[in-house]
């Protein structure tokens, strides 16, 4: 049975989740692409999302099932701490409209939460199931605070209900529970009321609009693309939790486009979210061959 699963390591192409994963963004991707062509999109914006996702896509394809799970008690808590920093050194760019989401290197400008949030929610998840939950827990409440202070009630409302979740579950501790939960309510409400000013670019937070402008079809195509986006955080029968966890902050994360000006990722332009929805799921297949080998190897 070990010789059989280790074989299944070495081919990813047998890997039914591994599949689930690269596939499920696609009908996003192409009704996005489909919507900003027939908008008069320069075909460089929405060759972007689709150059992100092949390269990220055949990295995931090639390397996900190539060996298991890097082991976190190596990792610390260094990649919460570099998560937490890189949040904290957007309020060090010179941002938009005193609106500090974004790091920018050249040209390129680049939505750092929806990069680092998913990675982290993530690593928080396994701290706070092999180490104490206090220390997941203080670096979280940390990063909500500094999500609402950039201000973005999106990532602060997706971040902050994970995490909450999270909590929950993994801990018995009712300070604990109804702490981070008061904190995020607080939080969550806090950033709503005192939401960003910036108008919606039309290509990405608007590009449901644009669609429901070429015909309700369209409109309806799109909604169901980006509902496929959470079909795999039901595939990772070996971590359900964290699926859960993350698949819960893209749920808040999709549902706050309708209520805000915030980007609708992979159907309208931006690669950061992308980039950090791919790396999730990285991390979601090498947890879940880590388990699923220790539960054979057991």
């Amino acid at each position: 049975m070990t010789m059989n699963f280790l074989h299944r390591l070495k081919n990813p192409k047998k890997s039914k989740i591994t599949n689930t994963v690269i596939l499920a963004p696609i009908p996003a991707l192409l009704v996005g692409a489909i919507v900003m062509s027939s908008n008069k999109i320069s075909p460089f914006v929405y060759g972007q999302n689709l150059i992100c996702y092949l390269i990220l896509g055949s990295f995931l394809h090639f390397f996900s099932a190539k060996s298991v799970r890097i082991r976190y008690s190596k990792v610390g808590i260094m990649m919460p701490i570099l998560c937490c920093i890189a949040v904290a050194c957007t309020f060090f760019d010179s941002g938009l409209e005193n609106v500090h989401r974004w790091l920018t290197f050249g040209s390129f400008r680049f939505y750092i939460s929806s990069i680092v949030l998913p990675c982290l929610i993530i690593h928080l998840g396994v701290l706070m199931q092999k180490e104490s939950v206090v220390f997941p827990v203080a670096i979280a409440a940390l990063v909500i605070l500094m999500l609402t202070l950039q201000p973005d009630a999106s990532q602060t409302s997706a971040f902050a209900v994970s995490i909450a979740f999270l909590v929950w579950i993994q801990t018995k501790n009712r300070l604990l529970k109804y702490g981070i939960a008061l904190w995020s309510i607080g939080f969550i409400v806090f950033s709503w009321i005192h939401i960003d000013g910036l108008v919606a670019v039309a290509h990405v937070e608007d590009i449901l609009f644009l669609a429901k402008d070429m015909g309700i079809a369209w409109f309806v195509l799109g909604i169901v693309s980006l509902g496929l986006l959470l079909v795999p955080f039901l595939c990772f029968s070996h971590a359900p939790k964290l699926a859960r966890s993350v698949g819960l902050y893209y749920i808040v994360t999709l549902a706050s486009s309708f209520f805000g000006n915030f980007p609708v990722m992979f159907m309208g332009f931006g690669i950061s979210p992308i980039i950090g929805y791919q790396l999730a799921m990285f991390l979601l297949l090498r947890e879940n061959l880590y388990v699923r080998h220790e539960h054979i190897s057991g």
